[in-house]
């Protein structure tokens, strides 16, 4: 064993932009180089199976085992030695892993993995990253938001365009509804890239977005003719009379500057500026 932990190289390797899985091989060649040990390896927990991936090629009998815990609380693996057995484990060296233990855990650790991604919606005071199995984790140094619960329609939403193959979605969604005056927040869903398959994206919400002037109605209505609904048919989802909803789609239509739906529907989409309609949403 060497004089200490490569402390400095551990920490380039968790700050650096390379896969998830490159980040563990790069801890488990540098724990080699430092231990010299006669085996070293990683597992990785997978939340969607419940098993391990692992990293390494593991030997039959085991030395060391050293849980890897993330900042936020998570398991996110294990980390693994075979020690000579004329040198076993020693105090001091059960000490500096243990030093070094939480640095390899947040540089495997999908949740911290995802947020160099979650720095392009600079403005979201909140975030989640979304699990295949149905969990969430608030994202590191954010605040929570009472649209990020998980089972909440926005989650739901959000999870639904993620398994549906999109990499990046952003729409409203009405806030403080109830209290006199309705908001809206931003929603933004970008799906997870080089993590393992159970990491499905992110989501962040902006509280306080607004578009174009439109209104709480006007947006709903948009989000139903980005979805390609006639008139009429907003009109019975909406119960609201035919006339009503001409008088929206043509206030919709000066707002944002088009001369057809089918313009507004594109520019809606592509910036977000609409509420996206569910089978049952609670008004």
């Amino acid at each position: 064993m060497t004089a200490g932990p490569p402390v400095r190289e551990m920490l380039d390797i968790a700050a650096s932009a390379v896969p998830l899985l490159e980040r563990a091989r790069g801890f488990v060649a540098s724990v080699d180089r430092w231990v010299l040990a006669e085996a070293v390896w990683m597992t990785l927990n997978d939340p969607r199976w419940q098993v391990y991936a692992t990293v390494g090629r593991p030997p039959e009998s085991t030395g060391l085992a050293l849980p890897l815990v993330d900042p936020e609380g998570s398991r996110v693996g294990t980390l693994g030695l075979l020690l000579p057995r004329a040198a076993p484990a020693s105090e001091l060296l059960r000490k500096q892993l243990s030093r070094v233990a939480p640095v390899i855990a947040r540089g495997v650790s999908p949740t911290w993995s995802v947020l160099a991604t979650a720095r392009l919606v600079p403005d979201a005071a909140a975030g989640a990253v979304l699990f295949e199995n149905g969990d969430l984790h608030l994202l590191p140094g954010l605040h929570d938001h009472p649209l990020l619960v998980p089972g909440g329609v926005v989650v739901q939403l959000a999870r639904a365009t993620l398994q549906g193959g999109q990499v990046y979605r952003t729409f409203l969604w009405p806030t403080g509804v109830g209290s006199g005056e309705t908001r809206h927040a931003r929603v933004t869903v970008i799906a997870a890239s080089d993590l393992p398959p159970a990491v499905l994206g992110i989501a962040m919400v902006t509280p306080d977005a607004e578009c174009h002037g439109l209104t709480p109605r006007e947006l709903e209505v948009l989000g139903l003719v980005v979805t390609g609904r006639s008139n009429q048919q907003i009109s019975s989802r909406l119960a609201i009379g035919p006339r009503t909803v001409a008088t929206h789609v043509e206030h919709i239509l000066h707002k944002l500057g088009t001369p057809t739906r089918t313009q507004a529907a594109v520019l809606a989409e592509r910036e977000g500026c609409y509420v996206p309609p569910v089978r049952a949403r609670t008004r």
